[in-house]
């Protein structure tokens, strides 16, 4: 994914997406709705007027009422969506 305000060979394709073939560099535009595995961040991303990733999900802590099974649940379901790369890693 090229970053906004990009120079050099990447001058001009700010938000695309890059490939390098055969020596050079190949430009796909993002599209409303285009989605995208971002290695760096080990999470999905998407473009929806611009490449918008998630924020890390807390965990519920504290409280005046404690429910165990609930938080149990918030946890595992925090776990798989951070596996899906949908939320990043803690």
């Amino acid at each position: 994914m090229v970053g906004e305000n990009a120079t050099g060979g990447w001058q001009g394709h700010d938000e695309a997406i890059a490939c390098h073939r055969g020596g050079d560099w190949a430009f796909q535009p993002a599209r409303e709705g285009m989605q995208a595995f971002d290695l760096g961040l080990g999470q999905l991303r998407r473009y929806l007027g611009g490449w918008q990733k998630t924020v890390s999900v807390q965990e519920p802590i504290g409280g005046t009422t404690v429910d165990t099974q609930a938080r149990a649940a918030v946890s595992e379901l925090i776990s798989a969506l951070q596996v899906l790369g949908i939320l990043p890693g803690a």
